[in-house]
């Protein structure tokens, strides 16, 4: 009878995470701040979402040590979060692109008005720039569907760029390191206990810290500098876990350096921005479904690396697992650096402006030396000259 009541539990445990994955990949906090946020703090706005993710598994990490034979109450005390997610939805309006796809100009200035805070110019310089994105979309004769499956190079050169940081924030193996950082500190030679909690809620202190760091400077450092930074953290904490392995006698310290060093540089990079690179790339008509499709390459990914962690670390062992997600960050370094393009500072519309132009130049990687003017010298002339002029007078009010 306790047989088939663990064995009840266990697939009740299983299909309540799956409807609670399915419940979060509705959700679209990236999307939705992306559309609503002004230029020069997409970035910021669009961030908070993996900030208090990070701060979720903080709270997950120390309810855990706090609670340790009270597990159901920690899983319990998590509904309270969606509940109050309901609740504040209410009051939240639709993004000014959408209700202007619907014909509702005065809806959608009510939006910017209450989620941009725009000026009354400032309004109307990005009403004008959303209804010539529409129009142009809409003067072709495809449906959203035809051209995710049927794209042209303009959308393709897009979801180079979107499908492929959404792969790559998962391929270098976090989800597995995230999930058992418990495990890998035990195979370094901590045993359970207090320290084994305490070291776990310190490694997730340092990775919700440097969220918030990527919070406060991807709209000033820039997206691409901050992905390549995050790469070489990345791959030299990957090194030194791998390394700390390799030892006769894994070596705790080095364990516990590279956990955090990983963390760190996962999270100042790679973690936030995927979300926000995402959610820019795709033109306003395919956006939502392309974002869907990203996310669910992205949850796929990672619960690929999930399931195979354990596995790989017995096949191929700790430090040869650790090998293969430093080859893989060492593949994410390069598709930064080289096909990623800078977009602070830009509005959603000029971002589609520049994959147009890359595809119409047939140009796939972007050239380095050239990364800072590039996200301008590719735009149009009239769109190039309206965004360094917005630059201009947003650095001048700071």
């Amino acid at each position: 009878m306790q047989l088939q009541l663990d064995i009840l539990v266990r697939e009740l445990l299983k299909s309540c995470r799956c409807l609670q994955g399915a419940g979060i990949a509705f959700m679209g906090p990236e999307l939705y701040a992306s559309e609503v946020s002004p230029p020069h703090v997409r970035g910021l706005t669009a961030t908070w979402g993996e900030l208090f993710i990070n701060i979720g598994i903080l709270i997950g990490y120390i309810s855990g040590w706090v609670l340790q034979p009270k597990w159901r109450m920690m899983v319990g005390l998590g509904a309270l979060i969606p509940f109050l997610s309901f609740i504040l939805q209410i009051f939240i309006p639709e993004t000014p692109r959408w209700l202007m796809q619907q014909g509702r100009k005065e809806a959608a200035i009510a939006a910017l008005e209450k989620t941009a805070c725009y000026s009354e110019e400032q309004i109307g310089l990005q009403i004008e720039e959303i209804n010539e994105m529409i129009l142009a979309e809409q003067s072709g004769d495809q449906s959203a569907l035809h051209e995710l499956t049927c794209p042209k190079m303009a959308v393709v050169h897009a979801m180079l760029v979107g499908f492929g940081v959404s792969f790559f924030q998962q391929a270098n193996g976090s989800e597995g390191v995230v999930y058992f950082t418990p495990t890998v500190l035990s195979l370094g030679g901590i045993k359970e206990g207090n320290a084994m909690y305490a070291i776990t809620a310190a490694v997730g202190t340092c990775k919700a810290f440097f969220v918030a760091i990527a919070l406060s400077t991807m709209d000033q450092v820039g997206r691409v500098k901050l992905l390549v930074f995050s790469s070489i953290g990345v791959s030299i904490a990957l090194g030194l876990l791998a390394y700390a392995f390799t030892l006769s006698e894994p070596s705790v310290a080095l364990a516990v350096l590279g956990l955090c060093g990983f963390m760190a540089s996962f999270s100042v990079g790679w973690g936030p921005l995927s979300g926000v690179i995402l959610a820019e790339v795709f033109p306003l008509r395919i956006r939502g479904s392309a974002v869907g499709i990203g996310w669910g390459i992205n949850r796929f990914v990672s619960g690929t690396v999930a399931l195979a962690f354990l596995p790989m670390n017995s096949s191929m062992g700790v430090d040869g697992t650790f090998f293969l997600f430093f080859g893989i960050s060492l593949l994410a370094l390069l598709f930064a650096y080289y096909v990623v393009p800078e977009t602070k500072g830009l509005s959603l519309e000029a971002i589609a402006h520049i994959f147009e132009a890359r595809a119409m130049n047939g140009i796939v990687l972007k050239q380095p030396h050239n990364a800072q003017t590039m996200q301008h010298q590719e735009l149009p002339t009239s769109l190039r000259e309206r965004h360094l002029a917005e630059n201009r007078r947003t650095q001048s009010s700071q």
